[in-house]
């Protein structure tokens, strides 16, 4: 089962949220369970994620459908 985290209504995004999303990462893997973070493009939250290089360790998708299918059944 996935976990799909929707980031798009965030103002703010700090290095205290990244750390978070990675622990995160690392529990969903040692349980072997996805996640995926929703950032629209154009979006704060998007902008911070990618400056971290989040994509690298965790798929960062556009919109929540576009998440939530690629999360499988």
């Amino acid at each position: 089962e996935a976990i799909v985290i929707d980031l798009g209504g965030l103002d703010y995004l700090d290095s205290a949220g990244t750390r978070t999303l990675h622990r995160l990462a690392a529990l969903a893997q040692a349980e072997r369970r996805a996640l995926r973070l929703v950032a629209p493009p154009s979006s704060t939250a998007r902008r911070v994620l990618d400056l971290v290089g989040m994509a690298d360790a965790v798929p960062v998708d556009d919109d929540l459908a576009t998440a939530v299918a690629a999360s499988g059944p």
